[in-house]
């Protein structure tokens, strides 16, 4: 079994506080935030999330 690689991600959300293990919704599976590249404060009252995360089976 090849080992579950990390793959590029970027969510709009509400402010709040956002960390890595944290899980997220992301092309309609769960996933486990790797690492936060970027984070981009956008009108709206709303904030971007780019980084990497791995698909989480369970």
């Amino acid at each position: 079994m090849a080992p579950v690689k990390s793959v590029p991600f970027r969510i709009v959300t509400k402010p709040r506080n956002v960390q890595v293990g944290e899980r997220i919704e992301f092309e309609e599976n769960t996933a486990r935030i790797t690492s936060i590249k970027k984070i981009e404060f956008l009108p709206g009252d709303c904030m971007a999330v780019v980084g990497l995360c791995k698909e989480v089976h369970a």
